[in-house]
């Protein structure tokens, strides 16, 4: 069936399971009218671009005892949970990130900033109270201290030119380097200091997807993972919500 209408399609399709992928301003909308019909939810981020909306569909989900999940697609990227397995968040002394996305539709700060700043939180184990961030046209400049003053650094550029290149960069305190490029992994020990790397890895660029998709559906039923992925989202719309708000008084 094909309708303008959600509540149409609701009302029509007995589908158990919601995907809301739609422009991210009608994420909170949307994905409330499906958890309110006892729907899980699947939707891409942000969940919503405002923390009150977050914390209502939250709460919708568990009242309604209904999953609500949100798409960070590079957090089950293969080369994501190998820096997981490799690095002890302790040790790592420098996480950059640099993204160029050139005729990027909407607002970078929105479309490309989640990401990272769910890839950054998961590696690091650290969510900060604040970031500081400065939007440039279709630029955007993000970082945050962590606790011992090690710097995490993004920045993205969604109006530029050239090749699509998304890079995150790691140096751990004993020196070795990982840099996780488009779908390749790679790491050079810095007992070596050759120019081949010690260790490469090429991912399929469908497995983020089918990973992601393949976990929602077998851990929907679970209230503790689906609370868990919730905070998370929550915690990057509050995040750049509030740097946003600072930077406009």
């Amino acid at each position: 069936m094909i309708s303008s209408d959600p509540a149409e399609l609701l009302d029509s399709v007995a589908a158990p399971i919601v995907v809301v992928a739609t422009p991210r301003d009608t994420h909170a909308d949307l994905a409330e009218l499906a958890l309110r019909a006892r729907r899980d939810v699947f939707v891409e981020k942000p969940m919503a671009t405002e923390p009150a909306d977050c914390t209502r569909l939250t709460s919708i989900a568990d009242a309604e005892g209904v999953a609500l999940f949100t798409g960070f697609t590079y957090l089950y990227h293969g080369a994501y949970a190998c820096l997981r397995d490799a690095i002890a968040a302790n040790e790592i002394e420098q996480l950059t990130f640099t993204w160029n996305r050139p005729g990027l539709r909407g607002p970078t700060e929105w479309e490309l900033l989640p990401h990272d700043l769910a890839i950054a939180i998961g590696l690091t184990g650290h969510t900060p109270a604040r970031i500081r961030l400065k939007v440039t046209g279709g630029r955007v400049q993000c970082r945050w201290a962590l606790d011992d003053n090690r710097i995490v650094q993004i920045e993205h550029d969604g109006g530029g030119s050239g090749p699509k290149d998304k890079r995150v960069r790691v140096v751990t305190k004993r020196g070795d380097v990982w840099e996780w490029r488009g779908n390749h992994l790679a790491m050079w020990d810095s007992a070596t200091e050759t120019s081949e790397p010690d260790l490469a890895i090429d991912y399929s660029p469908k497995e983020p997807l089918v990973r992601e998709v393949k976990w929602f559906l077998e851990h929907r039923a679970d209230r503790s993972a689906m609370r868990a992925d919730a905070a998370l989202s929550t915690s990057v719309t509050e995040l750049i919500n509030r740097a946003l708000t600072e930077k406009q008084e």
